[in-house]
């Protein structure tokens, strides 16, 4: 169709006007750079000087020699700097197009912000720059798995099987995600984290002191993505003392970006920005302003540059890191929703806002998140405990806790029962097997951030304790044998350490359960399927042997 008249009822139908010229495509580019660099605390004439320095954020010599046609994933850990690369090779694209009529379309895409089909979306949006069918396209989706592991999955699937065709054999698909969703490793580019020299020049740029990297193993780990070390600058300039965390590096970034609000009481701000956030994550990255709260209190939370406006009546925020943090904090405040709770769809677009709510909680506000999900998505609730800590200690970065082996062991045991009830029936079995144990309890204490831990035969009420010296464990007391042990060091800075400690335990012994179908499910129609099965290939086995035996004799 043509015709302006065509082009504005087809742009009303779809419910947004994209960028009609490379110019403008350009200057939106542009626009994001300085907005996610000023949101983490880059002045504006820096974040702007950053942005026109096309090496600042460019694909890595190791992952930019990028295919002509087909689809390929940019991985990378959270703040590693995958989107703003993908946001430089959009630019490149639309470098090319200008100097030739005849280049692919560049179209960028961010996956939460669409419903529907991605070839569909990429073609109505190429189509204001040219006819995608002659020229191909050069896409770039960012944040596959933003939506969730079912959509992004959707998304990629749709990606390959268009490549494939005919008609999208002259389109190349970028999509940068976090690792988790399936990708093939043919398709899959890893994003590089800084180099230690990288990190510090970064910093030192921005008038922090980039030898905080010789501090200590934990800091320099957190500080080698890119995003980290621009807030580790800022966090130096106000003479703060770095954290050990991702988390941590977020809760200084938002507070300093709170305190400098003006009109609006802190606490006020921050309960807007939560909704906000909710209001985000649950309507795919944008929320009306009018629903936020007044004019003054909308240009407060403009103010705190962690939010931006889109268009003239909504607003979104500067970063996705940023949406999920307030939407964890949302979660640790007043719980999940009721429909996040009931709906799988929006439960995957909250699944990052739960990891971040589970990393920055302390026990009982954690306790008040995983309990309601474990009785209706204990998968959920599973991943968001493994994604949201380290899964290997770190040494503290505060004082140490000083927990009494009673507490110890009451929070171990509270997590332990919630997730075998929530695993059942396979939950309830996972320590049947070994001598006919029943309900267990948690005999357990720490010792700084080293971890003893036992699990023993509960016998009626009666929980018996162990008085032998942690190291001499393994002996018998009594006749009171334990039936699993655990020692080592936990991430005894996130209070959902307990969550983390007994979910690895169950996994573990399920895992051994499993691989050695130790399982005794008593009417379980699965179960005796599975024997019987078993029973049928081992009978054919033997059968088999007996003919090779009969026949190698003959």
């Amino acid at each position: 169709m043509t015709g302006s008249h065509n082009t504005v009822l087809v742009q009303f139908v779809a419910g947004a006007v994209g960028p009609s010229s490379l110019e403008e495509l350009a200057a939106s580019s542009r626009t994001r750079l300085v907005q996610r660099w000023h949101a983490v605390g880059v002045p504006v004439a820096t974040a702007a000087a950053f942005a026109d320095d096309p090496q600042v954020g460019a694909l890595p010599v190791e992952v930019a020699a990028l295919p002509e046609f087909g689809v390929v994933v940019l991985e990378g850990v959270l703040g590693a700097g995958k989107s703003v690369a993908a946001e430089r090779q959009h630019q490149q694209d639309i470098a090319a197009a200008s100097t030739d009529e005849r280049a692919p379309i560049p179209v960028r895409l961010a996956a939460k912000d669409f419903q529907g089909n991605l070839i569909d979306a990429a073609t109505y949006a190429a189509r204001l720059l040219g006819d995608p069918a002659v020229r191909g396209v050069r896409l770039v989706v960012d944040g596959l798995e933003e939506p969730g592991p079912i959509r992004g999955a959707e998304l990629l699937s749709q990606a390959l099987s268009w490549t494939a065709s005919a008609a999208g054999a002259r389109w190349r698909i970028l999509a940068t995600a976090r690792p988790g969703l399936e990708v093939e490793a043919e398709l899959r580019k890893t994003m590089p984290e800084l180099t230690g020299d990288e990190a510090a020049a970064l910093m030192d740029r921005l008038g922090g002191d980039g030898s905080a990297l010789q501090s200590s193993p934990m800091v320099r780990s957190v500080l080698c993505r890119p995003l980290f070390a621009i807030i580790g600058a800022r966090i130096q300039q106000d003479h703060g003392r770095l954290p050990h965390s991702p988390i941590a590096f977020l809760d200084a970034l938002v507070t300093r970006a709170l305190r400098d609000v003006g009109g609006v009481k802190e606490a006020r701000a921050e309960r807007l920005i939560q909704q906000l956030a909710a209001a985000c994550l649950s309507g795919g990255g944008l929320a009306a302003a009018a629903d936020v709260g007044s004019p003054g209190e909308t240009q407060a939370l403009l103010e705190t540059r962690l939010v931006v406006r889109h268009g003239n009546r909504h607003l979104m925020f500067a970063l996705p890191v940023l949406e999920q943090y307030f939407a964890g904090q949302a979660l640790l405040a007043t719980g999940v929703p009721d429909e996040v709770m009931q709906s799988m769809e929006l439960l995957d677009r909250w699944r990052y806002g739960l990891a971040m709510a589970i990393a920055s909680g302390g026990w009982e506000s954690v306790r008040r998140v995983i309990e309601p999900l474990l009785r209706s998505h204990p998968g959920v609730a599973a991943w968001a405990t493994h994604e949201a800590l380290p899964h290997t200690a770190p040494s503290c970065e505060g004082p140490m806790p000083d927990l009494t082996a009673d507490v110890v062991s009451r929070r171990l045991q509270g997590a332990l029962d919630s997730w075998m009830r929530a695993l059942r029936p396979a939950g309830g079995h996972v320590f049947l097997h070994m001598n006919g144990a029943g309900s267990v309890t948690v005999d357990a204490g720490l010792n700084g951030n080293e971890l003893w831990l036992h699990i023993l035969r509960r016998d009626g009420k009666h929980t018996p304790g162990l008085t032998i010296p942690a190291t001499e464990r393994w002996t018998e007391p009594r006749g009171v044998r334990p039936l699993a042990g655990w020692f080592g060091s936990v991430a005894t800075d996130y209070g959902a350490w307990p969550w983390q400690t007994t979910l690895a335990l169950l996994s573990s012994r399920l895992g051994d359960l499993c691989t050695h179908r130790e399982f005794d499910l008593t009417n379980c129609d699965a179960y005796t399927r599975e024997r019987l099965w078993l029973g049928v290939v081992f009978k054919g086995q033997i059968q088999s042997m007996m003919e090779a035996m009969v026949t190698a004799a003959w």
